[in-house]
C-alpha cells in the first residue's frame, strides 16, 4: 500500500457545473485504480453503498474538474436499488453513504515545475459531495489531483453497471473489477498472496476454505458473464511437497469493439443464462445454482423446477399459469412492447442464434415466432408514422435489412404493398396468421439444419449483440407511436 502513486494533472482545470440529463450506465477508469489497488476501501462497505460508488464513478468520466448535479431517482435506477423506501429513507441513505466517500483519500505522487522536487500529499477523491435534502438533488466534484484517474486515459477497465450492480457477493464483485480489466485477453493470474490482498480475504484463509467461500460462489455467480469462466490451481514444488502458488482464471475473450452500453433487460439474461448452461466446466449442480444466483432465487429453486416441472424453455422458467396475461410462455418477454425497435431486433436474433445451435425448446420455438411477427408489425408501424410525419419519408424509405427470418420471408411482399396503400396499409388477421405458419416452418427447419449436422462446432459471437443495431431509416421510434394500427381489429 506504501507504494501507491499517482502521476497527477500538473495544470489545474476551470471548475463548471454540469447538470446530468441522463446517467451513464458503463464504469471506465484507468487501470491505476486496479493496479494499484486504489480506494480498496469502498470494498469494506456494504454492497449497495460500494454500487452506488461506481455509478457515481461511472458519472463522472470525461468531466475534468466540472461538479455534476444528477437527481437521486436517476441514480437509484441505473444503481437498481429496489429496497421499498421512501424518498427520506433513501436520501438518508445516500447521506451516511457520501460521508464514507468524503473520507476516502489516497497518496499523490507529483513533481514541483520549478524544483523538480517529488511531493508527497495526501488528498480527498471527492472535492465536494452535496445532497438537497428537499428534492434530494446529489453534488459531486472529483478532487482535480485524482482526474487523470477518469478523463483522458489511454489505458482503462470497462464495465456495465447492470452486471456489476447484480452481483451480490463482495468478493464476485472485487474479481469482477480485476477480470473485467483484462476482458479482451482472456486471462488473469493471481498469487495467492495476491489473490488474498486483492479480494481482501482473511490471511487466516486455508485453500479449502477459499474454496467453499469464495471460489465457487463467484465462479457461478460470475459465470453469467464471463463464457467458459473456469480457474485452475498451479502448483509448485515446496519443500513438503506440492504447495499451492497461483490461480489462473481463463475465459474466451471480448472483441476490443465490444459495446455494452445499450444492453437490454431481456438481451442481458438470455446471453447470461446461455453462458451458463453452455459452461463446459461446470456440473449440472452447479449450472443450477450458478441459474439461482443470477436471478437471485433460493438455492435449489432451478432444480427443482427443472426436476418437476419439465419446461420447454432454455430459460429454465416455470410454466405459464392458466389465466395469466401476456402473449409470451416466457413472462419477462411481455416487457418487448416498450422496447426501442433495435432493442426487440436484438432479443429476436439471439433467439434466432440459439435456435441455430437447436437450443431452443418447444416454448421458446413460439416465443420466437411472436418476436418475429412484433418485429415486422413494429417495423410496419414506423414507416407509417414516419409517413404520417413526412410525406416526403416514402422518398428515401428503403427495405429493412434481411437478417431476421420474418424479414427474409416478408420484407418485399410487405414493402411493396405498403409504398402502394401507404398509411392505409393493415395486416389483417388472414396475413398475420399466415406470417406465424411461415415464420414457424422456418424456425423449425433451421433448427432441424443443425440437428443434423455431424460436427456442431459452436463459436461464441455474442459480441455483435453489444454493437449499435444499423436500422438504416427507421434506427429510432417516435413519441406515441401505436404499434397496434397494423392490426386488422
Amino acid at each position: 500500500m506504501d507504494d501507491k502513486k499517482i502521476i497527477i494533472n500538473a495544470s489545474p482545470e476551470k471548475s463548471k457545473v454540469k447538470v446530468l440529463k441522463s446517467l451513464r450506465q458503463i464504469v471506465k477508469f484507468s487501470n491505476n485504480i486496479n493496479d494499484y489497488d486504489l480506494f480498496s476501501v469502498v470494498d469494506t462497505y456494504t454492497p449497495k453503498q460500494n454500487d452506488l460508488f461506481f455509478s457515481i464513478i461511472a458519472n463522472v468520466y470525461e468531466q475534468h474538474s466540472n461538479t455534476i448535479v444528477f437527481t437521486s431517482e436517476k441514480m437509484r435506477k441505473i444503481m437498481a436499488y429496489e429496497r421499498h423506501e421512501s424518498p427520506k429513507q433513501f436520501g438518508e441513505f445516500l447521506d451516511k453513504s457520501f460521508m464514507k466517500f468524503m473520507a476516502i483519500q489516497e497518496k499523490t505522487l507529483s513533481i514541483d515545475e520549478k524544483t523538480g522536487d517529488k511531493i508527497l500529499t495526501r488528498r480527498h477523491l471527492f472535492q465536494v459531495v452535496e445532497i438537497n435534502l428537499n428534492t434530494l438533488e446529489c453534488k459531486v466534484q472529483v478532487d482535480p489531483e485524482f482526474i487523470n484517474l477518469f478523463n483522458n486515459l489511454e489505458n482503462w477497465t470497462r464495465f456495465s453497471l447492470l452486471q456489476y450492480t447484480r452481483l451480490r457477493s463482495m468478493y464476485s464483485k472485487r474479481l469482477y473489477r480485476y477480470l473485467k480489466q483484462y476482458r479482451t485477453i482472456g486471462k488473469r493470474s493471481f498469487t495467492v498472496d495476491e489473490f488474498k490482498e486483492k479480494l481482501h480475504i482473511s490471511k487466516s484463509y486455508k485453500p479449502g476454505n477459499i474454496d467453499q467461500r469464495i471460489l465457487i460462489p463467484a465462479i457461478e455467480e460470475l459465470a453469467a458473464i464471463f463464457f467458459n469462466l473456469k480457474v485452475d490451481k498451479i502448483y509448485a514444488k515446496g519443500k513438503k511437497g506440492r504447495k499451492l502458488a497461483s490461480y489462473l482464471f481463463t475465459w474466451r475473450k471480448e472483441q476490443k469493439n465490444r459495446k455494452d452500453i445499450n444492453v437490454n433487460k431481456i438481451l442481458d439474461k438470455s446471453i447470461a443464462i446461455y453462458y451458463i448452461r453452455q459452461n463446459q466446466y461446470l456440473s449440472a449442480e452447479q449450472k443450477f445454482e450458478a441459474i439461482d444466483r443470477y436471478k437471485g432465487l433460493r438455492a435449489g429453486t432451478t432444480a427443482k423446477i427443472y426436476q418437476h416441472d419439465h419446461p420447454q424453455t432454455f430459460f429454465i422458467e416455470k410454466a405459464k399459469k392458466n389465466g395469466s396475461r401476456g402473449l409470451f410462455v416466457r413472462e419477462d418477454l411481455n416487457v418487448v412492447d416498450n422496447y426501442s425497435l433495435s432493442d426487440l431486433k436484438s432479443v429476436v436474433l439471439i433467439y434466432e442464434r440459439m435456435n441455430k445451435e437447436a437450443l431452443l425448446l418447444r416454448d421458446d420455438m413460439s416465443d420466437l415466432v411472436e418476436l418475429e411477427i412484433k418485429l415486422i408489425k413494429r417495423q410496419l408501424a414506423n414507416w407509417i408514422a414516419h409517413m404520417q410525419k413526412d410525406p416526403n419519408f416514402e422518398k428515401s424509405l428503403n427495405v429493412p435489412k434481411e437478417d431476421t427470418i420474418v424479414n427474409r420471408l416478408f420484407n418485399h411482399k410487405l414493402f411493396d404493398i405498403f409504398q402502394v396503400s401507404n398509411t392505409d396499409f393493415k395486416l389483417d388477421d388472414a396475413e398475420i396468421d399466415r406470417i406465424r405458419f411461415n415464420v414457424g416452418m422456418q424456425v423449425r427447419d433451421e433448427f432441424a439444419q443443425f440437428k443434423n449436422l455431424k460436427n456442431k462446432i459452436i463459436v461464441d459471437d455474442f459480441d455483435n449483440f453489444f454493437q449499435d443495431d444499423d436500422l438504416s431509416d427507421i434506427n429510432y421510434d417516435l413519441p406515441g407511436t401505436n404499434y397496434d394500427l397494423l392490426d386488422g381489429n
